[in-house]
Formats: C-alpha cells, structure tokens, sequence
C-alpha cells in the first residue's frame, strides 16, 4: 500500500427529485451527511437513465437543476463531485450520443443490466461500441444477475474485453451473498464498491460496513485496492483489470 487513497462513491441516487432515489433535498442531505460521516471524499452522481422512455435533452436539464439545488450543501461539506448517470442497457443506446452519458469527464460509463433474468444477446454489440468509441463501461452491481454472480466465464469474457465491475456496499453485508461477494473479490472479479444510496431509511450509504468485513475476511490491501481503483476512475486513470487482491492467511488455510 503506497499513501493516502480517499474514500469515492461512484453509484447512487443522492440528487433529489430525478429518480427513485431522494425524494427531497431534505433526504439527499441526510444522505451526503452520511456520506461525509463515513470519510467519503469524492461522489459521482448517478441518476438513472433509461433510453427507451426517457427524453435524452430533458434528462440532461433535470439532472443539472437537481444538481444545482444541492450545490450549496455539497459545497459546504466539501465533497469533490462528478455528474454521470446509471444506464440501463437497452436497445435504443444505439441512437443515442453515448459519450455524453459518461461518468463526469472520464472515459468510463456506469451501465446497467436488464433485470429479467435473461441475457440480453444484443448486451455484447453495445459494449463492443462503446469500447470501441473509447468508452470503457462498469458493470453496476453485479451481484444483482446470476448470470454474472454465479458465472465467473461470463465475467472473464467481458473482463478480457477491458470492463471493470462493481458490487454494491449492502451486498458484502448480507448474509445471503457476503460468502459469494468475497469470494468473487478474491478471484478479481470485483474491482470497486459502491453506495447506490437511495434514501436513509431504506438504502442507506454504508460504505463504511462494507469496507470494515473486507478489511476482515481480506484484510487491508483489499480495502487499499478498491480505494485506488475508485479514485483512479473518478479521476479518469485506467483501472487495472486482472488484478487480485493480497488475500490474507492463517496457519491453515486461507479465511
């Protein structure tokens, strides 16, 4: 581990009144004041962003207004901010002027799988354009599709293409998937966590959680990892795909 890596959030829904998350500028400031209790630094504001029912132009003003209204706040607590958008991969992508879509002035944008269950055989073209294009996507929450959490070839095919994934803070602390989530970060499938923060009460930050079960059943450098890979995407470097974390030992085996 080489200095100092701030804490980024590079998913969630904090700007109020745009989607399903914050409802109210009251509820995004409880959530950026989360957000700065738990030692976050940086935040890339991910709106949702849905091309087959959304207007391109519209979705841009609103996102802006909604950012606008907060700026004070953020501001005052200090935070260094990026503006992207979550976007569902559907097939209207192919109209669109994809590179407006990014995450802030990155080359990177956050993109979304359909939530059916199957997989989308159209899924392959538009990364392929987007890489194409330049853009290197990350996967949102991968946890969130089997054909993902439970098939590490699908995540190798798109890895070797130059993607990066990530699994959502709430997935490490739940029982149900922290065994699988941890066992995919050790095999290098995961390269960053993030909020997807909606609201306080029912999605909740919890980045600081995550963070802490790595640092057990990992240990640091896992933490230092998933740092540097977040921190190097909000500021547009190129993050290293293939690269596992140091997993700690015990004198029998591995944790």
């Amino acid at each position: 581990m080489n200095g100092y890596v701030p804490i980024t959030d590079l998913h969630n829904h904090i700007l109020p009144g745009i989607d399903d998350g914050a409802r109210n500028p009251d509820l995004s400031r409880a959530l950026l004041q989360s957000e700065k209790e738990q030692g976050t630094e940086q935040i890339l504001f991910t709106p949702h962003f849905y091309a087959n029912h959304m207007d391109f132009e519209e979705f841009f003003r609103n996102r802006d207004a909604s950012f606008a209204s907060m700026k004070g706040v953020i501001r005052d607590m200090g935070f260094k901010t990026k503006l992207g958008a979550e976007v569902r991969l559907q097939e209207k992508l192919f109209e669109l002027d994809l590179p407006r879509l990014r995450m802030g002035n990155t080359h990177y944008l956050l993109l979304e799988w359909p939530f059916d269950g199957s997989y989308p055989v159209w899924g392959d073209e538009i990364v392929d354009r987007l890489l194409r294009r330049g853009i290197r996507p990350l996967f949102a929450h991968i946890e969130r599709y089997d054909f993902f959490f439970r098939n590490e070839e699908n995540l190798r095919h798109f890895m070797d293409k130059g993607c990066v994934f990530h699994i959502n803070a709430d997935t490490v602390s739940y029982k149900r998937t922290s065994g699988q989530a941890i066992h995919l970060l050790k095999d290098g499938f995961v390269h960053m966590i993030c909020s997807d923060a909606h609201d306080p009460g029912r999605r909740p930050v919890r980045l600081d959680q995550a963070y802490d079960f790595i640092e057990e059943k990992v240990g640091p450098e896992a933490v230092w990892m998933l740092r540097e890979n977040a921190d190097t995407l909000f500021n547009d470097g190129e993050v290293h795909t293939h690269r596992r974390p140091p997993v700690r030992r015990r004198l029998f085996g591995l944790f």
